[in-house]
């Protein structure tokens, strides 16, 4: 930690911060007032007299720098959109029980069973959806079968259609994972778990969920994807003033809200849960104990999953999910080459336990999705298989050979008009002059990695794929932006957008531009960028038309409701 850093702010430019911040944080911070405070020296001697300049000096004594005479900036725009005259609808026009093979319509109120929340303490969640299935999840505590049913409206006033209904069984850790299938593709089904009395009923019940199945692969439907990323903080654990505790006292409202658009899926980009206690904590116990740790209530995956946003979102849509780094440990000790692999396997074995994502017959995490013609989700893993080592050669390794190769392949062979990447850490060129560079962010995401880097956007340039746009997370900031500044390289065709973040600490390039110590130009050069932010309580939504051939993205902040930003992305010619 360090403190007293020399900060400006309108009204006093010569004033220290006296609290104090995180190492990661300072590390940027301190590059970037290296770079903007040099000017300021002369004014900033001393607290003295205000005649020589201290803190009670003028304004009009402060503003006598001559004006800046160089050439404005050639700014980038989002591409012109041509209108196609065509509009993708939202309602599939199917009758899902021609899907349903073992459907039955029955009376039945699921409210009228009482929820228990001593049963089902950590809420309700579906994830990986496909056309005809997904994946639902609960955390079981007690006795009585659990049963999973997952229905839909009824014709009649109520009737719900069960289309799908079986007795689970939890791990022995009282984790329930449960492929149903088959569901009705592009439908909107609930769901719960339900405590068997021992006959025909139900004592109780976790909450009632909602989910909406992939399309099937001949539609072409218009989508709203919500996004998230980042919700925590390093600082603060076992605090009850920290930073980590008062952002889950919030609730992490951008959650709640991506939860009352009821958006088709939510896309997570990672850090979902910020475990770096865990990981600390582990090395002074036995190697047993890390599983524990990760899936306590104050350490792990519990503490995440009793916040209410996450109730809140998780009920309301189905997940797509890919980790970050704080799943398991902060960026500077996730190095898969030297980190104890036990340790590690633990992590990703108890993230597995806690979110509804699938793992590949080898275990890897990443995977594709398919809606249809309209989109596919690639979700890539950044983290694990990447070699620092390789970073500086040729032949550098951010991903492996295999997850590159399936990438690769989905972006040629994909048939749907939109290729969504997930991409934790940005693919974005970021300006080193903005203070982007420091070795600590610029080794950690796909810049650091150059090699191979360039061996995946050239084969897109190579192959003439369109309508790609990379998904980032990380940053604890947000932007839309070109992958290069517009005119300087083939890859400025291609866009990508960091989302979120849901509720995270200050990027400390961030603050500085939220409190007006830097100019938007400083940290988002407008020859590259549309909109950067530093707000850390942001929702995002993703809305697709396959038809119009737009994308429409929005920021909204959640802590004031003010939309940052809305405007819609059209591949350029």
């Amino acid at each position: 930690m360090v403190s007293g850093l020399p900060l400006t702010t309108p009204d006093h430019p010569c004033v220290v911060y006296t609290g104090a911040v995180s190492n990661r944080v300072a590390a940027p911070l301190i590059f970037v007032l290296a770079l903007s405070l040099g000017s300021l020296s002369s004014a900033c001697g001393d607290d003295g007299d205000p005649a020589d300049g201290g803190l009670d000096a003028s304004a009009d004594a402060r503003d006598t720098a001559p004006p800046d005479t160089g050439p404005p900036p050639v700014c980038t725009a989002v591409p012109t959109v041509v209108d196609t005259g065509l509009t993708a609808d939202t309602d599939p026009g199917i009758d899902p029980a021609t899907y349903e093979t073992d459907a039955t319509t029955i009376a039945f109120d699921p409210e009228a069973v009482p929820a228990s929340e001593a049963s089902f303490p950590h809420g309700i969640m579906a994830g990986a959806m496909k056309p005809d299935s997904a994946l639902f999840w609960t955390h079981r505590v007690g006795t009585g079968d659990t049963i999973l049913r997952v229905y839909r409206q009824g014709a009649a006033a109520g009737e719900v259609v069960v289309a799908y209904e079986a007795t689970v069984a939890p791990d022995a850790f009282g984790y329930v994972r449960e492929t149903a299938a088959p569901l009705a593709p592009a439908t909107v089904y609930n769901y719960a778990f339900f405590v068997s009395d021992g006959a025909d009923g139900f004592t109780t019940r976790s909450g009632i969920g909602r989910v909406r199945t992939a399309l099937a692969p001949d539609m072409a439907l218009k989508l709203t994807f919500g996004a998230t990323t980042c919700t925590g903080s390093v600082t603060g654990f076992g605090e009850p003033d920290g930073e980590r505790q008062v952002l889950a006292n919030g609730g992490y409202p951008a959650l709640t809200l991506l939860a009352d658009m009821e958006v088709d899926a939510l896309l997570h980009l990672g850090d979902m849960s910020y475990n770096d206690a865990a990981w600390v904590v582990a090395d002074m116990r036995p190697p047993a104990d890390a599983p524990a740790l990760y899936r306590s209530n104050d350490l792990g995956w519990g503490f995440t999953q009793n916040i209410q946003g996450y109730r809140d979102v998780l009920a309301s849509t189905g997940l797509y999910f890919t980790l970050d780094d704080h799943e398991v440990v902060d960026s500077d000790a996730f190095d898969p080459e030297t980190m104890v692999p036990s340790r590690l396997t633990a992590a990703l074995d108890t993230m597995v336990q806690n979110v509804p994502i699938e793992r590949g017959p080898g275990g890897e995490l990443w995977a594709s999705y398919q809606w249809g013609l309209t989109a596919e989700v690639i979700v890539t893993d950044l983290r694990t298989e990447r070699l620092p080592s390789t970073r500086t050669t040729d032949d550098a390794i951010f991903v492996g050979a295999e997850q590159l190769a399936f990438i690769k392949d989905r972006l040629l062979n994909s048939t749907a008009h939109f290729k969504l990447v997930f991409s934790s850490v940005n693919m974005t060129n970021l300006p080193g002059e903005s203070g982007w560079d420091i070795p600590l962010a610029f080794n950690d995401r796909w810049e650091g990695y150059d090699s191979q880097r360039r061996e995946l956007l050239d084969f897109i340039i190579d192959n003439g794929i369109d309508d790609i746009y990379f998904l980032a997370g990380d940053i604890h900031a947000n932007f839309v932006g070109r992958l290069e500044p517009e005119g300087t390289s083939p890859y400025a065709r291609m866009w990508e957008i960091t989302v979120g973040p849901g509720a995270s600490g200050d990027n400390p390039l961030g603050a500085l531009l939220e409190q007006g110590i830097l100019m938007p130009q400083d940290v988002f050069p407008c020859e590259q960028f549309v909109f950067g932010s530093g707000r850390t309580q942001v929702a995002t939504t993703l809305e697709l038309d396959p038809l119009a051939d737009t994308l429409r993205v929005r920021f909204i902040d959640a802590l004031t409701e003010e939309v940052l930003y809305d405007d819609v992305l059209q591949q350029e010619p």
